[in-house]
């Protein structure tokens, strides 16, 4: 690898009648840094001792940002770049260089994508440098790109050993740094020449990949469909604004449940159901609203409501207020207090979580869709109610072109299931596919992120004169996505918590006797419950009626029965033990094997050879690079009683990696010596230190709130229509 100054980027020079017809260069680059992190008066820093950068198959390297600023001056000038014409750089986990190099380069008045005031998807630099975040196209680590493109990331490097811009690097260091930046260009050129396009038309992230091929999908309607969509658009005016706040407000998550009964008890004899693809499958079995929401007539009641025929077919956002709410079943309430619904008077932050669910309340208002409606009277009762509004919009099928994404996503699912299957009887999968039916897998699940995507977003920008990133207020996105409406995806996880929770009532078995509770557990798409023998007829009936609407749906709009074969499904899984603590917080034993699930705890990482065959080290214990805690105990037994609500695990042995940052630049440089003796000083701008972190049960953020004073509500619901 060459140093910086060694290299002549003119090669990569292209003739002036290529620069005026193309905003960017043919070429792709990448960039790396590597960093060492101390201990100063209490207080950790992290500097940069060494830069990479590759552009195509050349890489090159530097030692000081001063170093950095000069390469890209040279770049710029032999490659002719420009405003109007920029190099592609991708740097792989962004966010982290970019809180390194922030202050050292120039990025004063440039536009920048963010999902964060941290979270960096995008900037220019230096006016013609377009960097992007590799790692939210790909979503994964460099190690497994590396390896599906035949360019393996080195291992070995000890990150411990203190270096500085003096410290000399070794062939080793040096070819290390090297791979970092070459798996990067070889990947996204490998991935341009797949896709038959440039670099500069790869999409920014993974889910804007899926919505690519949705666009393709609406790409084939006629224009006069296309415009009727497109003018159901929710505009900046002040009756779609109205109906924005609304849908935001009967939007909330999945149904998230731990029996409060069973908390820290293990259950023997437990099986499980999951909904094959959920949320692609409640686009293909439910209706949704198609047409401009409009104010209809309050019903006299509840009953009528249901009854009268001018409700039928209306998809309704029902603002009301109710007295005296009381969950029907012991400990079972599905609606939430969080933020997304305005009827509190404050807001604390321990209430600011979405999986919280009323039990009783002296008084709520609010605004549900009628699916929410609907188990609003199943799952309460209340001694009062009133309607304050209720907005309409006629019911219909998903568009045909999201039907058909969803089928050629799954589709793809299915093929590369099946591809696996075959190899895994002759030799064990290799990583890249593996990782190609993860991501074909999940494909279904971004349809239901872009649905859900709020279509106010917040922006960001560099400002210079606090030298960093601020948000420049909340703006609707000016690319806005025109084929999906954000009302869609308000409907689709209300439909999926319909379904769950009329799942929950069928496998619960007892009528409204919780008490003997049979559901133990649930998280979105998941039921975990004591197993019965009827149960498997009640899978069985199920996955029947579902088949059979689905068989419907794809003779009705000609697709292939097979390419959507199990979506919306139920799989039953059995497990000796279960035990949950709470919300997102579960273990359990199957097939003697002891595994968990815990929200902020990380999961195992055990090492395989080539032949799948577990990896111990010399004192018998597995090598695992995960969470390292449960591997202390002998038995599944002790695994099972150590997964408590009083468990504490150490950094250690939990291995949670956190960011910690520092926007303020070091008042006076300081004096370091690196492994080898050599000393000089550093005087970083701003910095990003990486530090694992313990995990301790201090809290629960998921408990459920008992019950909900009156003076806690102020009535604003006139107010706001």
């Amino acid at each position: 690898m060459k140093y910086w100054n060694e290299m002549d980027f003119t090669a990569f020079s292209e003739s002036r009648s290529r620069r005026e017809r193309h905003h960017h260069t043919p070429y792709v680059a990448a960039f790396d840094t590597e960093t060492s992190k101390i201990t100063h008066d209490g207080q950790q820093i992290a500097f940069m001792y060494v830069w990479q950068m590759a552009v195509e198959n050349e890489a090159f390297y530097g030692r000081t940002w001063t170093e950095f600023k000069q390469c890209l001056q040279k770049m710029k000038n032999e490659m002719h770049l420009a405003i109007d014409y920029k190099l592609i750089v991708y740097v792989h986990n962004l966010k982290y260089d970019f809180g390194f190099y922030k202050k050292e380069v120039n990025l004063d008045g440039n536009d920048f994508v963010a999902r964060s005031r941290r979270t960096v998807l995008k900037h220019i630099m230096d006016d013609c440098f377009e960097v992007r975040d590799s790692a939210v196209y790909t979503e994964e680590p460099l190690e497994h790109m590396g390896e599906e493109i035949g360019i393996s990331k080195m291992k070995g490097y000890d990150y411990s050993k203190i270096r500085h811009a003096l410290t000399p690097l070794t062939p080793e260091e040096l070819e290390y740094c090297e791979h970092d930046v070459l798996i990067l260009t070889k990947y996204f050129r490998l991935e341009a020449e797949k896709l038959n396009c440039s670099i500069y038309k790869l999409a920014l992230t993974a889910t804007q990949k899926i919505k690519r091929g949705i666009n393709e999908e609406f790409s084939r309607e006629s224009r006069m469909y296309q415009n009727m969509i497109m003018s159901r658009q929710l505009k900046d005016n002040e009756h779609d604004n109205k109906i924005l706040n609304l849908l935001k407000h009967a939007f909330f998550g999945a149904f998230n449940y731990s029996s409060q009964l069973i908390r820290g008890i293990v259950q023997d004899n437990v099986a499980g159901v999951d909904i094959s693809a959920c949320y692609g499958a409640q686009c293909l079995l439910h209706p949704y609203p198609i047409g401009k929401f409009k104010p209809i007539e309050l019903p006299e009641s509840t009953e009528d409501l249901k009854t009268n025929k001018r409700y039928y077919g209306k998809a309704m956002l029902i603002t009301f207020a109710a007295k005296d709410v009381k969950a029907k079943y012991s400990d079972v309430g599905f609606l939430p207090i969080s933020i997304h619904n305005y009827w509190q008077r404050s807001v604390s932050a321990a209430n600011n979580v979405a999986s919280k669910r009323v039990l009783t309340a002296s008084r709520i208002e609010m605004t549900l869709t009628d699916v929410d409606f609907r188990l609003f009277l199943e799952f309460y009762e209340y001694s009062a109610i009133k309607f304050v509004s209720i907005m309409a919009s006629e019911y219909g099928d998903m568009p045909p072109y999201m039907i058909r994404s969803i089928e050629k996503t799954h589709r793809k699912k299915l093929e590369i299931q099946k591809r696996n299957n075959e190899l895994k009887k002759i030799r064990p999968l290799k990583l890249s596919e593996q990782l190609e039916y993860i991501h074909a897998k999940t494909g279904v699940s971004r349809i239901y992120g872009i649905l859900v995507q709020d279509p106010i977003r917040d922006l960001y920008t560099w400002d210079p004169e606090i030298n960093d990133i601020k948000k420049d207020g909340e703006q609707k996105n000016k690319s806005q996505f025109q084929p999906v409406l954000y009302q869609w995806g308000v409907w689709v996880v209300a439909w999926a918590r319909y379904e769950i929770l009329r799942l929950l009532l069928r496998f619960s078995g007892t009528g409204k006797n919780f008490n003997d509770l049979k559901t133990l557990y649930s998280d979105t798409d998941s039921l975990y419950f004591k197993f019965a023998e009827s149960d498997i007829e009640i899978v069985k009936s199920y996955n029947d009626m579902i088949n059979a609407k689905i068989s419907h749906v794809a003779k009705k709009y000609r697709l292939s029965p097979e390419a959507l074969t199990g979506i919306g499904t139920l799989k039953i899984t059995y497990y000796k033990q279960f035990k949950t603590t709470g919300i997102k917080q579960y273990c359990y034993i199957q097939d003697d094997v002891f595994d968990y699930r815990c929200a902020g705890l990380t999961r195992p990482d055990y090492q395989y050879d080539d032949n799948n065959n577990q990896i111990f080290n010399e004192d018998g214990t597995p090598v695992n690079n995960g969470m390292t805690f449960f591997d202390n105990f002998g038995s599944n037994t002790e695994r099972m009683a150590a997964f408590c609500r009083e468990m504490s695990i150490p950094a250690s042995e939990a291995h949670i990696k956190r960011n910690y940052y520092n926007d303020e630049p070091l008042k006076e440089p300081i004096e370091i010596t690196d492994y080898l003796g050599n000393t000089t000083t550093v005087q970083p701008k701003s910095w990003v230190v990486i530090a694992e972190s313990g995990f301790d049960f201090d809290r629960n953020p998921f408990e459920l709130i008992e019950s909900i004073d009156e003076d806690r509500f102020d009535f604003t619901v006139k107010k706001l229509l």
